[in-house]
């Protein structure tokens, strides 16, 4: 066995090999994945009895993690765009741990599944009405456009348990951002619109960065059930000192 697989969380679930964490983007696998542990615990409440659903579940940046903190209580469901990451996870993790499942996102994005079954703005997430105590979206709206992100948020809002969390990272265009944009200082340059509410920073292939109007994305979360607790900027736009790159939302849904 390659001495890289070798590597493991203290609940005993290996790490995936370095040729394939580049999925999930690039930085320390493990250090990015034990902060998220630590702001869903200290921030969102986690506990072992909580149900998790994680929307872009990748190659376990995550999900592994989070065994250190629910072991085999409660429950965690992964959906993932890549059959691949799916495939690795529930040979390394649900092995291990049968209360974290992951299961195939087949849905059509042409950066990440071209071939994909389904319409984002019409897949319904497998699961019933308030199932849910945490709802993780990373680096996935990012990757969507305005229709899907708000079916996306739509269901989000009715898996929820009355009182659940849930967070999602984005790119969101306000004030200081857009003056970043427009001075060439932001790291991630949005200056290509979409329409009136987004824009992209890759004209050919606007799926790969797509940022959101801050002011809609807060109209669509008040329509969803999510009041917002929290918004925490990330770097990408220029703004220093930030804990993560992309900007953070934190929300519950209301009753």
């Amino acid at each position: 066995m390659p001495e890289e697989t070798r590597e493991t969380a203290s609940s005993g679930v290996p790490y995936p090999p370095q040729a394939i964490r580049a999925f999930v983007g690039p930085g320390d696998f493990v250090g990015i994945g034990n902060a998220w542990r630590d702001f869903f615990v200290e921030s969102a409440g986690l506990a072992p009895g909580f149900r998790v659903l994680d929307v872009g579940s990748g190659i376990g940046r995550i999900a592994i993690p989070l065994t250190e903190v629910m072991g085999l209580e409660g429950s965690y469901e992964g959906l993932e765009i890549k059959q691949t990451a799916v495939d690795w996870c529930k040979n390394n993790i649900s092995s291990r741990y049968p209360n974290f499942r992951f299961s195939h996102l087949d849905v059509l994005n042409q950066c990440y599944n071209p071939e994909g079954k389904f319409a984002a703005a019409e897949y319904p997430f497998p699961f019933g009405a308030g199932e849910f105590d945490l709802v993780i979206l990373t680096s996935v709206f990012t990757h969507m456009f305005p229709a899907d992100m708000e079916h996306y948020l739509q269901e989000i809002g009715r898996v929820l348990k009355p009182g659940g969390k849930c967070v999602i990272t984005f790119y969101l265009l306000n004030e200081y951002s857009r003056e970043r944009i427009a001075d060439g200082t932001s790291k991630r340059l949005f200056k290509h619109p979409i329409n009136e509410v987004c824009a992209t920073s890759k004209p050919d292939d606007p799926e790969q960065f797509i940022a959101f109007d801050e002011a809609y994305v807060r109209r669509l979360y008040e329509g969803c059930r999510l009041r917002i607790d929290e918004i925490q900027y990330g770097g990408w736009s220029g703004r220093e000192p930030a804990a993560r790159r992309q900007d953070v939302i934190l929300a519950h849904r209301t009753s």
